[in-house]
């Protein structure tokens, strides 16, 4: 991910016998009385997935994922298309206990996961033996702990009867240790390696032990031709291109020692392949710096050829900025030293392939022939991906809304802060440009994702992500996290689903909106093409990720109306770009800040509104009222497959944003502006932390507390009878809403959801009786 979690951000709530708790008084939260349970009825969407066989194999066949079928081969009539909803686990919550393992297995199901993305498993190698953190011990890499081997063993063998795939990661968070691992220091006398070093693409050592660590893991996992492998992530978010292209120091601070001699054998090297010898190539530049073997070239000589026309102060924050610059207004890199960066880039673009492609070759030969593999995430490494990953089966993205930012110390959990926003605007422009790197002629996964907690809006990730997901046909859209395991707490957490219960109320429905298809893709095409001369230009330059492309032509609203991506050299242009209707409706509403949608088995809205505001979509009217934020997410989705219109039975969702209770207290704890300052906010002080926004504890010492969202909803139907049920946290039915709260219309009903006087729950199940069924 975009960061390292540790354990304050991580708290687990144990589905289980979770119920409600009324609360009649003028508080706009209610509580949720945490137990141990399953999710149950209209919550429950195991339907949705069947343990997994031999024709569940996924390979990647038209840009998409498939399935292989009964046969076992590609390319024949039996595949199927298939899309993978699924979670990030984190550390230890990787290695659970027996029962626990059946537990999340049945959990994520009920959920509607199909997927599970084994995240961290290399990271803080354990010392002792009985300890499962990792599946490494702290001998010399790799040196496996064979007790959280045979843990994830059994985890894995629960998820494969749910029908819940995995996605490998390898190497994501272990730092080589000189004395211990044989390799030289980048710093004499520093141990570990530097985290963020990308040394283990090119020294050949290091490629070794990550060759034989992927195949000793897939063989020790029983992962060798099992069709629950889904697919395998070489590198989690490094690349040398990206070091190439940080603002930070990453390169200079790495590439030093002897893994700058290693680099700079592997420069003249390519050097001499390509040009028949070193003398060509400094012909070819219009002479070289030194004589005989040629240095590496430093990032400031691109800084300096890039910013040539720029002048003082303003000219240096200008290049910072975060625009797109057109091409044709940067500096010439045909000849000279642009040249020499372009080769230099070249050189950088064929390492990261060669590392990426051999070690696709390892993992295919220990895992299949068919199972997806792919390098690192295009966040590392920009549109010079495109080129070191011309091999790799699929691309990936991270996207996160409101990251928590630490203005003193790196991830101290006392000094943090948040802007919570929602996403508007600027967010949904931040996802246009990733929709717009999508490879169309490859699947596109969003492996990573979140708008943590304490974020009062994060519910609106999760259906808009589904939606957009959908309507862009991507492929695969991974929540970060499930859970990381350092605690198992009830409340709660930074990034955690569990005990996150607006997203979790929302995760099954959206669940359905992605896998189900209740959303049909959208029929447009409209991309961008983006030639390898172009791409070289922007990484000789340090033009950094997206800047340096062609000015993005396409505003916000466009990625509610046609599929996005980008055209590379060679491929045929897609079809387009005139825009078709499909048979849904999602828009964008700028003006009002919110998202409207609306489809057979599908209604809803998620954003801004105004008190006494009526908000309609399809057969549907919402009307909030008595709230003071403005903010709601709405999802209605038909349980019957029937068109909403004709269903029987309709599952409602409005969750608030969630609070932990404050110690000492019997009350929500607050939101406060950080530092007094209107821009960022932080969590109040503990009683005991006087000072300190949140204090590191396992869980909090009382209830979880939702906030209200009283609402009047008027649905449009000639029913002759509507029941509408509140539901515990785990599905079974509440006492149902009394005649005050469910009034027929001339047109229809209307219910009063989460007023004082009712039973309140961000769950409700409607029953409707049409005039020609008999119940």
């Amino acid at each position: 991910m975009l960061c390292n979690t540790i354990s304050w951000l991580s708290r687990f709530a144990s589905v289980s016998t979770l119920f409600l708790t009324s609360a009649y008084s003028l508080t706009p939260y209610y509580s949720l009385d945490v137990a141990q349970g399953n999710f149950t009825g209209p919550l429950d969407q195991s339907s949705l997935n069947r343990g997994l066989t031999m024709a569940d194999r996924i390979t990647v066949q038209k840009g998409h994922f498939f399935t292989v079928g009964k046969d076992g081969q590609a390319g024949t009539n039996d595949d199927r298309r298939i899309r993978l909803y699924g979670v990030n686990l984190s550390h230890s919550a990787n290695f659970p206990d027996a029962g626990r393992a059946r537990q999340i297995a049945h959990q994520l199901r009920s959920l509607g996961v199909n997927v599970v993305r084994l995240h961290q498993l290399d990271n803080y190698p354990d010392g002792n033996a009985e300890t499962t953190n990792s599946v490494l011990r702290q001998g010399a890499f790799p040196t496996f702990n064979r007790k959280a081997i045979e843990r994830l063993k059994v985890f894995l063998s629960a998820l494969k009867e749910q029908g819940i795939y995995v996605d490998l990661n390898l190497y994501v968070g272990y730092r080589f240790r000189p004395e211990v691992d044989n390799i030289p220091p980048v710093v004499a006398g520093v141990s570990p390696l530097p985290s963020g070093a990308p040394v283990h693409i090119f020294y050949p050592r290091l490629v070794d032990l990550q060759v034989a660590y992927a195949k000793e893991l897939i063989g020790l996992l029983g992962l060798g031709n099992d069709p629950m492998l889904a697919m395998i992530e070489i590198r989690n978010e490094s690349s040398l291109a990206a070091a190439w292209q940080s603002w930070g120091t990453d390169w200079p601070d790495t590439i030093r020692g002897a893994y700058a001699e290693e680099l700079t054998r592997q420069w003249n090297t390519w050097l001499i392949k390509t040009y028949g010898s070193v003398a060509k190539a400094c012909e070819r530049w219009a002479g070289c710096p030194t004589f005989g073997q040629q240095p590496l070239v430093s990032p400031a000589e691109a800084d300096e050829l890039r910013t040539s026309q720029r002048s003082g102060f303003i000219g240096k924050i200008a290049d910072r900025l975060p625009t797109w610059s057109g091409l044709s207004a940067a500096p010439d890199t045909a000849s000279g030293k642009g040249q020499r960066l372009t080769d230099f880039v070249r050189f950088i673009v064929d390492t990261d392939k060669h590392y990426f492609e051999t070690i696709k070759g390892a993992v295919r030969e220990a895992a299949h022939p068919l199972v997806p593999v792919m390098g690192t995430q295009m966040r590392y490494g920009g549109p010079l991906n495109y080129l070191s990953h011309g091999a790799m089966d699929y691309l990936d993205y991270h996207f996160y809304i409101d990251h928590f930012d630490f203005p003193g110390r790196e991830w101290d959990h006392n000094d943090w802060r948040i802007r919570d926003n929602a996403i508007e605007t600027a967010e949904l422009r931040a996802l246009v440009e990733i929709a717009a790197q999508r490879d169309i002629k490859r699947p596109f996964v969003i492996s990573e994702y979140n708008q943590m907690y304490p974020n009062r809006q994060g519910a609106e990730m999760t259906p808009l992500i589904a939606l957009l997901g959908a309507l862009q046909d991507w492929d695969a859209l991974f929540h970060f996290d499930y859970i990381d395991g350092s605690s198992w707490g009830v409340t709660p957490s930074g990034f955690n689903l569990m005990g996150d219960w607006p997203k979790l109320t929302l995760t099954g429905q959206s669940a359905r909106i992605f896998r189900g298809a209740l959303v049909p893709p959208l029929s447009a095409q409209l991309s961008l093409a983006l030639d390898s001369k172009s791409i070289l230009r922007i990484g000789a330059l340090r033009q950094r990720e997206n800047r340096g492309l062609a000015p993005n032509p396409w505003p916000v609203a466009k990625i509610f109306q046609a599929r996005l991506g980008t055209v590379l050299e060679g491929q045929p242009a897609p079809q387009g770009p005139v825009l078709q209707p499909v048979s849904a409706s999602v828009t964008y509403k700028e003006e009002h800040r919110r998202v409207v949608f609306e489809a057979p088995q599908l209604a809803g809205f998620l954003g801004k509104f105004a008190p006494g505001e009526r908000i309609g979509v399809g057969d549907w009217v919402f009307e909030p009222i008595d709230q003071t934020r403005g903010f709601a997410t709405i999802v209605i989705t038909s349980l019957d497959e029937q068109p909403i219109a004709k269903s029987g039975h309709i599952l409602l969702s409005v969750p608030g944003h969630v609070m932990e209770t404050q110690p000492g207290t019997a009350r929500p704890k607050k939101m406060i502006p950080y530092k007094n300052s209107g821009d960022w906010w932080t969590l109040e002080p503990d009683p005991i932390s006087t000072g300190k926004p949140l204090r590191p504890s396992d869980s909090s010492p009382g209830p979880v507390w939702m906030e209200r969202i009283p609402l009047n909803v008027t649905f449009r139907t000639q029913a002759s009878a509507v029941k509408v049920f509140p539901l515990k946290l785990t599905g079974e039915r509440l006492e149902q809403l009394s005649a005050a709260s469910v009034q027929k219309l001339g047109n229809g009903y209307e219910f009063k959801l989460q007023m004082e006087a009712a039973p309140q729950s961000p769950w409700y199940e409607i029953v409707v009786t049409h005039a020609t069924t008999q119940r």
